[in-house]
């Protein structure tokens, strides 16, 4: 096998993804294409495999790369740099996924990210440690029954429930007591969907079923800003570069779809434009703001990494309630990076894709020069 560039950077994706590649069907893999383009600057030697091309006896991988009119499939080495960030939708593909991760862990294979992804419980009793970032997190409790539903309704006529493990805005559920005593829940899958029914045993089942039995916690609702019953909040993409250093590239809002209750798959928009025409701040107002958010964003930013280690990308989600104080809803170590897409310009949205293939370098040069 040839000399390759270093550091050789290896990105997982799904047996279908990786087939669509080798048909040349790129269109719907944004990150992919985005990633294989801001290679053309990092130079490294960048490939995408699925599991079943991994050779774990002879530490080779067919993989798939962009030579920059094509994709083409050829055998690599296990990579220097593991880039694990898209997620996995099926038990199987989680599981092969696992194993390709355990397998490049006891390789000591670096990675961008020392977690893939969070339990939300565990890192909000993490937060709440950090006097700064503690009086900006809803409350929030484990759920194991509707009794805990029926407490946190007596406090908030609206609560979230959601699993402690999942992304996307899919396992997620809002519930509200009405003032003539009925339910309302409310979900988003696919499509918003609302409903409304006659009594908390019927909400205990409806969240059974819709959950499936994963951990969950619940939540008291935040009066978050709306535009015509659609939610806003904003996620910042929190990066560190080439040299390591900790970057803001960018920090779009984001408005739900109306009576949605997340802002997923949502409409974006340009931090700065949002604040002028929609929020209507002054200039001064604008920078004294974005200010505000950069320094809430790098809190918990530390505090993440200093209970995990040092990760080289997180999508940082925070809420904005009616009276203009910052909230924090979740972090994410598999940013899509769908909203800075949708929001950005061209020059951001290169950073955003090339940071991470720098930081790779940089992870690699520092663990070569400790070696030597």
């Amino acid at each position: 096998m040839e000399n390759l560039r270093k550091p050789v950077v290896a990105v997982y994706v799904s047996n279908k993804v990786f087939n669509n590649l080798v048909k040349q069907q790129d269109k719907k893999y944004l990150a992919i294409r985005e990633l294989a383009k801001a290679n053309e600057i990092a130079q490294t030697t960048l490939y995408f495999f699925s599991y079943g091309g991994v050779d774990f006896e002879n530490y080779l991988i067919t993989g798939i790369f962009h030579d920059g009119t094509n994709w083409v499939l050829r055998k690599f080495p296990f990579p220097d740099v593991f880039m694990d960030r898209f997620n996995m939708t099926t038990r199987v593909r989680k599981k092969h996924l696992n194993y390709v991760r355990k397998k490049f862990d006891a390789l000591g294979i670096k990675k961008i990210n020392p977690r893939h992804d969070f339990d939300k419980w565990e890192l909000y009793e993490l937060l709440t440690t950090e006097p700064l970032l503690r009086r900006h997190l809803p409350y929030t409790r484990r759920y194991l029954n509707k009794f805990d539903l029926k407490e946190m309704l007596l406090a908030s006529n609206k609560v979230y429930i959601k699993a402690r493990s999942g992304y996307g805005g899919r396992d997620i559920m809002s519930v509200r007591k009405l003032p003539d005593g009925k339910y309302e829940y409310n979900f988003y899958r696919n499509q918003v969907v609302t409903k409304t029914i006659q009594s908390l045993d019927a909400v205990g089942k409806k969240i059974e079923s819709f959950f499936l039995n994963k951990d969950l916690i619940i939540q008291e609702a935040i009066d978050l800003l709306c535009i015509d019953e659609s939610l806003i909040d904003l996620r910042g993409e929190v990066q560190r570069n080439g040299c390591g250093d900790l970057e803001l590239t960018a920090i779009p809002f984001r408005v739900g779809r109306k009576g949605a209750p997340v802002t997923t798959r949502g409409t974006s928009y340009p931090f700065e434009q949002f604040c002028r025409e929609t929020l209507n701040l002054e200039a001064g107002s604008v920078a004294v703001f974005k200010k505000q958010v950069e320094q809430f964003l790098k809190a918990v930013y530390k505090c993440v990494e200093d209970r995990y280690g040092t990760f080289g990308e997180l999508g940082i989600d925070l809420g904005l309630d009616t009276r203009g104080k910052l909230w924090f809803i979740e972090c994410n170590a598999k940013s899509g990076k769908v909203s800075l897409s949708n929001a950005a310009d061209k020059d951001t949205i290169i950073k955003a894709f090339l940071n991470p293939l720098q930081y790779a370098k940089y992870i690699y040069l520092t663990d070569t020069a400790k070696r030597n």
